[in-house]
């Protein structure tokens, strides 16, 4: 929303009374164009807002995988993007990145981009965050499982080959129990200007195990591109799970480049210390972040 400004000029320059009637003239001017700022809104939401259903998926039985947890990216172009969860152990399948193809006349064409394999092909399966995208057209995303042998989930990257196909390669693939790695990735990814990746996992880190955790309570972690094309992982900051600790625990939401992580309901239950938990993780992002 455009902001509109007014001087009132130097005041050294306007003399005696002429500087008090300038002044009132000012605010006259100030207070009638704030009206016409508020007015004008109202008369523009006159009309209802109106749903429109771009897409329904009708079962998992389909190639589109259906069902989706994730939110959506939109392009330049007024294109969005998605990703399908698809179903538990890949039963049926194992996900999907989905792109709705924005029409002339205002529809959308739903079109697949690329299905997960899975971790017996060594790829990732069932994504709940949203895919993003950089400049190039790339697609960036995790998915919550799958991984050669480890299932405990993976970043993936998109390549467009033209004809919209894309080309999938596993940046990182997160760490078997035992490790200090984290595991279970439900979060979108977030970039930095200097184009590395940010996100979190709602498992893993080392620590204590609990109720609600495995081998840690989750991570905060970056990736980043190294010349030959390769991405190395580091993680910035582990959740314990220890007993007395006033640590969060389990982030599910996406990390932020400005510095404010946040953390949301779990996806699989909503006990009543999340919130808690996802005030204390705002209050620590901008130490691990710094």
């Amino acid at each position: 929303m455009n902001r509109i400004g007014i001087s009132d000029g130097p005041a050294s320059n306007v003399p005696g009374g002429a500087q008090t009637a300038t002044r009132k003239q000012s605010f006259l001017l100030r207070t009638a164009l704030a009206l016409a700022a508020l007015t004008l809104p109202l008369g523009a939401q006159s009309t209802a807002p109106r749903e429109v259903v771009l897409h329904t998926w009708v079962d998992t039985s389909t190639n589109e995988n259906g069902g989706s947890f994730a939110g959506m990216t939109i392009d330049s172009a007024g294109n969005l993007y998605g990703a399908t969860f698809g179903t538990e152990a890949c039963s049926v399948g194992c996900g999907s990145v989905f792109k709705l193809v924005k029409q002339a006349n205002g529809s959308f064409r739903y079109q697949t981009l690329y299905n997960f394999k899975g971790d017996l092909a060594g790829d990732g399966s069932n994504p709940y965050g949203a895919p993003i995208l950089d400049s190039a057209g790339n697609i960036y995303g995790t998915t919550m499982g799958g991984g050669f042998g480890l299932q405990s989930g993976v970043v993936y990257k998109l390549t467009p080959t033209g004809n919209g196909r894309y080309t999938e390669t596993v940046l990182h693939e997160f760490g078997a129990f035992g490790t200090n790695d984290g595991s279970e990735p439900f979060s979108t990814l977030a970039f930095d200007s200097a184009g590395n990746l940010y996100g979190t996992t709602d498992q893993g880190g080392g620590g204590v195990g609990g109720t609600f955790c495995l081998n840690g309570c989750g991570t905060v972690f970056k990736l980043s591109p190294n010349a030959d094309g390769t991405w190395t992982e580091s993680v910035i900051h582990s959740f314990p799970g220890t007993s007395g600790n006033t640590d969060g625990q389990n982030p599910t939401a996406a990390s932020s480049s400005t510095a404010r992580a946040t953390c949301g309901a779990r996806p699989r239950m909503a006990e009543t210390w999340e919130p808690a938990c996802c005030s204390v993780i705002s209050q620590a992002a901008a130490r691990f972040s710094s």
